[in-house]
């Protein structure tokens, strides 16, 4: 049931991430992929719901699909609205060369579609899965995330804000929950998907979806999501400055 439900799901993001791609071709903006990115974990959940219609396949698809509406529409404004290009991909595609679009392919739109697999294991597990009975895995991933969407959900409010309002290009965005968080909105996703995590317990093999938060923990932590963003702003003085104070990811008082 597990192969069969992960088949499904991996053959409805291939077709996903393919339009997207197709759209990011015409557009000639490979970020577009963000803006696929949340939508991919919405069809899942749906998917996993339809296939395996339980109350708790539809508990994890609703708040995937508040989750990714939200994401979603956020990052519309910016990158099909506004426009705006992503620096970490025209790093990442500077040595392309004239293959660029096939590159893009299969190490942009495909990668990300293999990871929205992975990250949503808890939700294949959570409905291939037979419950053991327990009912403190839903309150409990409920409440994880709940706090997770509302930090998500204010931090990228306050920067929205903050971005619409600043001066200048170096000014750092150091107020409300970027006060004592570099990356707040990081730390919500994260909160968020660790909380879906949890809800996957009540099935007897959920604890394998786990490998879904924990990889996506790994990729914002380690790989393409602080750490680009940190190398580009850490030549600022003023960000330097905050990066000394202020703790990486989980909201903590600032060093004095």
């Amino acid at each position: 049931m597990v192969w069969q439900l992960l088949g499904i799901n991996a053959a409805i993001l291939f077709v996903w991430m393919s339009i997207w791609y197709v759209v990011a071709k015409e557009r000639k903006q490979v970020n577009v992929v963000d803006v696929a990115w949340a939508g991919g974990f919405v069809l899942v959940g749906w998917a996993s719901f339809m296939q395996y219609s339980y109350a708790r396949t539809l508990l994890m698809a609703g708040l995937v699909t508040i989750w990714g509406i939200r994401l979603t529409a956020h990052l519309y404004k910016r990158v099909i609205v506004g426009r705006h290009e992503d620096p970490r991909y025209k790093e990442l595609m500077k040595n392309w060369g004239k293959h660029i679009w096939t590159r893009a392919f299969w190490s942009v739109f495909m990668l990300q579609g293999l990871l929205v697999l992975i990250i949503s294991l808890p939700l294949t597990m959570s409905a291939t899965g037979t419950v053991v009975g327990r009912v403190w895995p839903i309150y409990a991933g409920m409440a994880i995330w709940v706090v997770g969407y509302l930090i998500e959900k204010a931090a990228d409010a306050q920067l929205a804000e903050f971005v619409a309002k600043r001066k200048s290009d170096t000014q750092v965005m150091d107020r409300g929950l970027w006060h004592y968080s570099r990356h707040p909105n990081y730390f919500g996703e994260i909160l968020q998907w660790w909380g879906i995590g949890v809800i996957a317990l009540q099935a007897e093999s959920g604890w394998i979806g786990l490998a879904g938060p924990l990889t996506l923990t790994i990729l914002i932590l380690f790989v393409s999501g602080i750490p680009p963003i940190e190398r580009r702003k850490k030549s600022n003085p003023e960000y330097a400055a905050y990066m000394r104070r202020t703790s990486r990811l989980v909201p903590l008082p600032p060093k004095s």
